[in-house]
């Protein structure tokens, strides 16, 4: 498989977190560049995890914490978000690298586990791009009839769950859940065990069900988010292959006609690298939002199952994050024009 077109590598320019630092030495009037080893998956999550513990000892903390009870309230029309208790799972980073400013928001006990519904296939699709950067597969190794791309493909973009139990099935739910309790995740937070409907398909031995909490999916969004290289996790190339996958058209991704939760309201500007799921028992969908200077990561769990409000939900966060990123106001009053939310179609 080529490596995807860039059409979002342009606007990742201003979301560098370098793990690669380059020292200028003055070496007989030479500049050298010096290589820093890229920063490992397990640091990263390591002080997420503590950003996340700090989430509520902080003021700018805090003030996020209000400020998505709020956004909450107002995208279902309640008037206390505390009625939407153990409804509605909400799992927040107000940014895509890590820095001092970098604050972490959670609804409801975001760390809940639930079943995880087609969102789980980011797990795979980060897998399988492992497995061809380290050599054990190519995009063209065939996987029940299908090559590798052709499966991936059906897997993000149409949500195929005849492409996902194939791919979970090559790599195999040990070597999957292995890895990413190397990266570090617990079990209770990402956990990959059983393949997806029509069993017809599925085959093949379980080991579980497919279990997550919307912080994990957070942290795992992340990960994908980072521009560089992520030691254990992938390169600065398959990273960028993911996010194209995961921000491309397709009839379930990103086409029109299925803008149905997060980003139904979103302007047409905005890029978001996410999955969608849905079963008998949740709606889903999360993943990295973008626009200018403004991203953040965000999943959302919803039992009610309502994809109207989880449209009013997507645009009151992303204006919540616009507004933080934009620019002060001038001196002169009558100049100034105070930011406006943006609203889209509703599809």
């Amino acid at each position: 498989m080529a490596k995807p077109a860039g059409t979002a590598q342009a606007i990742w320019q201003r979301l560098r977190w370098p793990s690669l630092l380059v020292v200028l030495l003055v070496t007989g009037g030479a500049l050298l560049p010096v290589a820093a080893r890229a920063m490992p998956a397990k640091q990263i999550l390591a002080e997420l995890d503590r950003v996340i513990e700090r989430a509520k000892s902080n003021p700018a903390g805090e003030q996020l914490q209000s400020a998505l009870k709020e956004i909450i309230a107002q995208a279902y029309g309640l008037s206390n978000a505390s009625r939407l208790n153990h409804q509605v799972y909400v799992a927040l980073f107000s940014e895509t690298r890590l820095s001092p400013g970098l604050c972490y928001a959670g609804f409801c006990e975001s760390t809940e586990r639930h079943s995880s519904a087609s969102i789980i296939k980011v797990v795979t699709l980060v897998a399988v791009v492992r497995e061809i950067e380290a050599g054990c597969l190519t995009w063209e190794t065939m996987v029940e009839g299908r090559t590798v791309e052709e499966q991936v493909g059906r897997m993000i973009k149409h949500s195929s769950n005849d492409a996902y139990n194939a791919l979970t099935r090559l790599i195999g739910f040990e070597s999957i859940n292995a890895w990413l309790t190397e990266l570090g995740f617990a079990k209770e937070e990402l956990y990959v065990g059983h393949y997806l409907l029509p069993a017809s398909n599925a085959g093949g031995k379980t080991c579980g069900r497919n279990r997550s909490t919307a912080a994990g999916l957070a942290k795992l969004f992340f990960l994908i988010a980072q521009e560089e290289e992520v030691e254990g996790f992938l390169s600065a190339a398959g990273l960028s292959q993911v996010r194209e996958l995961l921000s491309s058209p397709g009839p379930v991704n990103n086409d029109p006609g299925h803008n149905d939760r997060l980003n139904g309201c979103l302007p047409g500007d905005v890029c978001f690298m996410h999955k969608t799921g849905f079963n008998k028992s949740v709606l889903a969908d999360g993943g990295i939002v973008q626009s200018g200077d403004a991203a953040f990561i965000v999943v959302v769990f919803d039992k009610a199952g309502s994809r109207g409000t989880m449209r009013q939900l997507g645009l009151k966060l992303f204006d919540y994050a616009t507004a933080q990123k934009a620019p002060p106001p001038v001196e002169t009053h009558e100049f100034y024009q105070p930011f406006v939310p943006r609203t889209g179609p509703v599809v």
